[in-house]
């Protein structure tokens, strides 16, 4: 049976602490210049443009996104677009993405039938006059909003399906194995009555609580 992870994550430890300046702006800037005319037309969109605000976790198909995607790119253009994310994650961040991307090649071997898992169908999209982009796909949800040289970065999404992989070369690669054993070791740590606090469902919930929406309502407050 697949195992299915998904983790909705804002660590700082992904992201380069650098604030956002001109030459930060400069992997985005040769992005943008590689691209055609026609290309430009769908990846380089109005700031105020609603779809800013849209994001999810699922496969391409099932929730469309905007902007270009990673298969439509050439080699140089792909470079590129491999330089702008080194720019805004740090080195432990690029790798969580380049590792969830190739989750895609182990579901397209366990589900051969299915046409839907394509590797390259991850979206970058960026918004002109106020500085933003946004890079999504399944199980990916990254968003940079740049305001007067400060860097929001939410939504931010990372997942993984499988949770470990149960066969092939990557038999038993667990992509979030250092964020669950912290977890685990955090709750171990409690004595019996936090545990009884902390744990506020055994089973695993079937979604994430707060799903896709572009604005969160804060959840009714649980724990110790």
């Amino acid at each position: 049976m697949r195992q299915l992870f998904l983790f909705l994550l804002i660590p700082f430890s992904v992201f380069s602490q650098v604030v956002p300046d001109k030459p930060k702006a400069a992997p985005a800037v040769d992005f943008i210049q590689s691209l055609s005319k026609a290309q430009k037309y769908y990846t380089v969109l109005p700031f105020k443009e609603l779809n800013r605000f849209s994001w999810h976790y699922v496969p391409t198909y099932m929730y469309p996104r905007d902007g270009i995607a990673v298969r439509d790119l050439d080699k140089d253009q792909k470079i590129k677009l491999e330089t702008l994310l080194q720019a805004y994650l740090s080195k432990e961040g690029y790798k969580k993405v380049q590792d969830i991307m190739s989750f895609e090649y182990i579901l397209r071997e366990v589900e051969p039938d299915n046409p839907t898992r394509i590797p390259g169908d991850y979206k970058i999209a960026l918004y002109d006059s106020i500085w933003a982009w946004k890079f999504t796909g399944h199980h990916i949800g990254l968003n940079f909003t740049i305001v007067d040289d400060k860097l929001a970065f939410a939504p931010l999404f990372f997942g993984a399906n499988p949770g470990i992989v149960q066969s092939g070369p990557q038999k038993g690669f667990q992509l979030f194995k250092t964020e669950e054993e912290l977890g685990l070791q955090l709750l171990l740590s409690l004595n019996a009555d936090q545990q009884q606090q902390a744990i506020i469902q055994v089973a695993a919930f079937d979604d994430i609580l707060s799903t896709n929406s572009p604005k969160i309502e804060p959840l009714a407050p649980a724990g110790p």
